[in-house]
């Protein structure tokens, strides 16, 4: 028998993550992702795990410099994460650790990012005003966001 997170996660799903923040950490990459995408990770039924994971693989890929795979996993991130947003089939009034679980505001930045650097800077500019929401005593999101509306300037000027 294995016991289990109040979330109903196994311990061996908890190692595999923080030993793939780990690699992650000492950039080795290509460890990190097959970490992540272990079985005992990549099939869990909560939409939390499926959430961060996807946002892990997301930040690796983009350490990678395969910035579309990285927005893809962002996109996979944001949908796992409206399912714990998503109200409950039975009616019931989300608890403390429902929203505790919601992390949809660091994975729209880490998205913004990824935006950014695939010159997408309407949409990028988007994601950080959402994660503005949070994240508005951060200095590095007004920056991200300046580098949005610099990014649009210039391109505006280089088509006119």
């Amino acid at each position: 028998m294995t016991s289990t997170w109040p979330s109903g996660l196994p311990h061996m799903a908890v190692a595999l993550c923080l030993k793939a923040q780990v690699e992650y950490m000492r950039e080795n990459f290509v460890k990190s992702i097959k970490l992540l995408q272990s079985p005992q990770v990549s099939d869990a039924a909560d939409p939390f795990v499926s959430s961060v994971v996807a946002n892990n693989l997301g930040c690796v890929q983009f350490a990678l410099m395969k910035k579309g795979m990285a927005g893809y996993y962002f996109s996979l991130s944001l949908a796992a994460n409206e399912r714990i947003r998503s109200p409950s089939l039975t009616g019931v009034v989300k608890s403390t650790f429902t929203f505790s679980r919601d992390h949809r505001d660091q994975i729209l930045y880490n998205c913004g990012v990824a935006l950014l650097a695939l010159r997408s800077p309407i949409s990028a500019c988007e994601c950080f005003q959402e994660a503005s929401k949070t994240f508005h005593h951060s200095p590095w999101l007004w920056l991200r966001m300046g580098q949005c509306c610099v990014t649009q300037f210039a391109y505006q000027q280089l088509t006119s």
